[in-house]
């Protein structure tokens, strides 16, 4: 069964610096071209298996995606998997991920989200352990007399007297009220990390290309996550060959940073 599921965006869970991509097929006599609202696929027909090759709009933390359908017309079964597809960008070798690196890769972005909420709760316990002291300050004067009596006689000695003093009072309904409040925002937080690192999982599970074996007359398909390739003022080459039961599709596409 061919899956078109629209692929969920990840830079949630993967942020950071993504570049995006305007890629363009590159023809030739071999292949036809066509388009569904824009978007332009290329078709290879072998004498035993079609394949066809769409370049998505979408880039996956600044990594072209492609979607790809191959139909096998032979009388025999053949395997589809990222080991059959070769990627060639800009005359070298280029790397292909499977559904397992992206599912790894989107678990260690959700790690360290998650220890970065924990680090925030933390700091926020220790403001609320201090938020349950409160400081009250005085100050205060004095003014008066008194008689010294001595041999020689008495002698009146008056003065006067400042200064200022601070108690501090501690309120542990404070910390409790405020603490509480923590503990639910800081679930909250990890719930929503794991609902959508969930929801990352199903989705690469369901529509990133892996290992399939076709039967005669069937078709199959997935997307491909190529690596961030290095473009040359701009602008990169990149060459698909597709492997299916013995017969090799090469489709060509020229990136270029938007």
């Amino acid at each position: 069964m061919i899956r078109y599921i629209p692929l969920i965006a990840l830079t949630i869970l993967l942020a950071g610096c993504a570049t995006t991509y305007s890629v363009a097929p590159v023809t030739n006599t071999n292949q036809a071209l066509r388009y569904y609202k824009g978007t332009p696929t290329l078709s290879s027909v072998l004498e035993r298996s079609v394949v066809e090759v769409t370049p998505l709009s979408n880039s996956f933390q600044g990594r072209p995606v492609f979607m790809l359908v191959a139909f096998n017309d032979s009388p025999d079964a053949h395997q589809l998997g990222v080991e059959n597809i070769e990627a060639i960008v800009n005359g070298e070798g280029h790397r292909i991920y499977t559904a397992t690196e992206l599912q790894r890769e989107a678990e260690r972005a959700a790690a360290w989200e998650q220890f970065a909420v924990a680090l925030a709760a933390g700091a926020q316990s220790y403001a609320n352990a201090q938020a349950a002291y409160s400081n009250t300050y005085s100050t205060y004067s004095a003014y008066g007399s008194a008689t010294a009596v001595s041999p020689y006689g008495s002698t009146i000695v008056t003065g006067s007297a400042y200064g200022s003093g601070m108690s501090t009072t501690y309120n542990p309904g404070v910390t409790q009220a405020l603490e509480a409040q923590n503990r639910a925002r800081t679930a909250d937080q990890l719930n929503q990390i794991e609902a959508r690192l969930e929801a990352v999982s199903v989705d690469l599970q369901n529509n990133i290309l892996q290992t399939t074996t076709i039967l005669p007359g069937s078709a199959y398909g997935g997307r491909i996550v190529l690596d961030a390739p290095e473009m040359d003022d701009g602008n990169a080459t990149i060459i698909l060959e597709v492997e299916l039961g013995g017969e090799v599709h090469s489709f060509e596409f020229s990136a270029v940073t938007e």
